[in-house]
């Protein structure tokens, strides 16, 4: 972080400022991380797909620009509850914003930066459906995607990318691990020629499974996720139908 803020000094014009806005400390996706093994330091963590997440507070933020030499003009948390009265659900989804300038070294140190904390009070009851967005999957969050290989390809149901963070499943998703699995078995059918073939694991795609079955005498797709499972039924049966 600190080099990405070097790297900025270079390039910033006289006078000019960073606008900042990412998510901050108690918001719903890093109360997912709760329990689970995925900790690396304090509001640290690591997703399932290996990509990384950081939830910022005031004081971390004015301490790592304070020390590249830059000033706060404005810093503040905005909060947004959503309820779900039916299931007594509290979402609390928290961004932390602030505007950073290069200090001119005149400013007087008795001044007080602005710090505010942005409650959104709109009384918002969600249906069983929005819930679940939020706390799991539902039909509204499916997107279709089409996977490519050499000579064919296939259409498949996932996850929308924007709800894959909060989600509990990590069964709902393309991993790359998959699509570079599918990619091998593709250019080497041998590897599974007259074989049975059992996947674990498998996920909601089913694509190494379904390339797999294409020269394998019999093919199982395991997974232990139902929501992974019943997208699985659905993206086998469109494959199948589209290639009959």
């Amino acid at each position: 972080m600190p080099f990405v803020l070097q790297n900025i000094k270079r390039v910033l014009k006289p006078n000019g400022c960073i606008l900042f806005r990412d998510y901050a400390v108690g918001d719903l996706a890093q109360e997912r991380f709760s329990g689970k093994d995925q900790k690396i330091s304090d509001n640290f963590y690591v997703r399932g797909d290996g990509t990384r997440a950081f939830y910022f507070s005031n004081e971390f933020l004015e301490t790592l620009f304070g020390k590249e030499g830059f000033e706060v003009e404005e810093i503040g948390v905005c909060c947004k509850q959503v309820e779900n009265r039916s299931r007594e659900l509290v979402m609390n989804r928290r961004w932390v914003q602030a505007t950073f300038r290069l200090s001119n070294g005149t400013k007087n140190p008795s001044e007080e930066q602005e710090r505010k904390e942005i409650v959104d009070s709109t009384d918002i009851d969600i249906s069983d459906g929005l819930a679940m967005e939020m706390f799991g999957a539902s039909p509204s969050t499916h997107d279709m995607s089409e996977f490519k290989l050499r000579d064919s390809a296939f259409k498949i149901k996932l996850l929308s990318k924007e709800y894959q963070h909060t989600c509990k499943s990590t069964g709902l998703m393309l991993w790359e691990s998959a699509r570079f699995m599918a990619s091998v078995l593709d250019r080497n059918p041998n590897i599974v020629s007259g074989k049975r073939v059992l996947e674990l694991g498998c996920g909601c795609t089913g694509i190494c499974s379904m390339v797999a079955a294409r020269s394998a005498d019999l093919v199982v797709a395991t997974d232990a996720d139902t929501k992974a499972l019943a997208l699985l039924t659905e993206n086998i049966a469109t494959n199948l139908e589209s290639s009959t």
